[in-house]
């Protein structure tokens, strides 16, 4: 017999498979991965326990009230990505002038609207995931119109080689 729950399927085998809201709520949660039937002990669930650790965010965050500069101040980042030059780090990964424009233009428009923690934050996240050899999506909605987050590597989409303007994204 398999078992539907709210944000998770629950196999007769005993596999319990998640839905990545499941995963993310958990996550948000600051809870642990949830150890049933003692069948969830391997190094995956470590490390997103680790993640849970790090990432706990006020209640505020679930109930829709949020201060951004506020809230990116409670998150985990290690000291290197909290002192990362972020001109230089972009400036590093463009290959034309074209691409250090849209960089420059990007970065004005993050810093007006106080996101360069959010920046440096996301910086943090894909190198641990692929430090970890955790899988995350290829990128999907308004957010692949930042050729900045393209180049951190939260998505695969090169905004410049279609033509996708900044204003998609950052309104």
């Amino acid at each position: 017999m398999t078992y539907q729950l709210k944000n998770r399927t629950i196999h007769e085998s005993g596999l319990v498979e998640y839905t990545d809201d499941g995963l993310v709520d958990l996550l948000l949660s600051g809870n642990s991965f949830p150890v049933e039937n003692g069948i969830f002990n391997s190094p995956e669930v470590e490390v997103f326990n680790e993640w849970a650790e790090y990432f706990k965010l006020p209640n505020r965050l679930q109930s829709g009230e949020v201060n951004h500069e506020e809230n990116q101040s409670n998150w985990f980042v290690p000291e290197k990505y909290l002192s990362l030059d972020l001109d230089e780090f972009f400036g590093g990964k463009c290959k034309t002038d074209a691409e250090l424009e849209r960089v420059a233009i990007e970065l004005v428009m993050f810093r007006e609207r106080n996101m360069e923690s959010l920046l440096r934050f996301l910086i943090f996240l894909v190198d641990f995931m692929e430090e970890n050899k955790i899988v995350y999506g290829v990128g999907r909605g308004s957010s692949v119109a930042s050729f900045c987050l393209f180049l951190i590597g939260i998505h695969r989409i090169n905004s410049l080689r279609y033509g996708i303007p900044i204003t998609e994204f950052l309104r």
